[in-house]
């Protein structure tokens, strides 16, 4: 299990990543890792209801759909928090069939974590607001098709839902870019310059071969701090 204490944008942030105990059942292995991060976070001073973002590496779709709902009986009411699932077997390094990232925020005095349901309600929520901190769950398109019309379709809803909150792309500081392994780089950084001029501090691309349905080759998970 890798541990890290992030100091970025004034903020204290814990971050975790595992791969699950060897259990043969994804479920039962997703239960183990909650169990896992929640001793790490209690060592630190926190708990789930801190989670700003979690993300599912499964080995295979059945994996993912097993610790998606693992996920979403643990992280409910004050934990709900931004969400994304991905299979990717070439993240495992054992025989288990899950592992995950989980992000938690040291909240300042006098904060609290807001989330933003869709409507209707979904297992995915809108956005959560921690303070100035905005975080958008990862967002993929419905409509499939080349990368191009994908990345256009995302970002698009992204301008969006940044807007909705009162904010925008010059606020943004961290983008991930989840793609399938066949996308180019060039193809995903020229559709997100179409897009915005902005530039975000920290950009990532990670790699993965399938998503929660078929058709989609690029998931985007984004953060922001919103002006006061």
């Amino acid at each position: 299990m890798r541990i890290e204490i992030i100091h970025r944008l004034g903020r204290e942030f814990l971050s975790i990543a595992g791969e699950a105990p060897e259990l043969g059942d994804p479920e039962a292995e997703a239960d183990a890792l909650f169990s896992r991060f929640g001793e790490v976070l209690s060592a630190h001073g926190l708990g789930l209801e801190n989670t700003i973002r979690s993300r599912i590496w499964a080995a295979d779709s059945e994996a993912r759909t097993a610790c998606s709902a693992a996920r979403t009986r643990t992280l409910s009411g004050p934990a709900r928090a931004a969400t994304s699932s991905y299979i990717a077997p070439d993240h495992l390094d054992s025989a288990a069939r899950v592992a995950m990232d989980l992000i938690a925020l040291h909240p300042a005095p006098g904060e609290e974590k807001t989330v933003t349901e869709q409507d209707p309600p979904h297992t995915v929520i809108k956005r959560l607001t921690v303070g100035a901190l905005l975080v958008l769950p990862g967002m993929s398109c419905h409509e499939g098709g080349p990368i191009e019309n994908q990345a256009k379709d995302i970002l698009g809803r992204i301008t969006v839902c940044l807007g909705e909150a009162g904010s925008g792309w010059s606020d943004v500081c961290d983008v991930t870019f989840v793609h399938e392994r066949s996308v180019r780089h060039h193809d995903i950084f020229a559709a997100f310059r179409r897009e915005t001029e902005e530039m975000p501090a920290h950009m990532a691309l990670l790699p993965a071969e399938g998503y929660s349905r078929q058709g989609p080759l690029l998931e985007i998970e984004t953060m922001a701090i919103m002006p006061r």
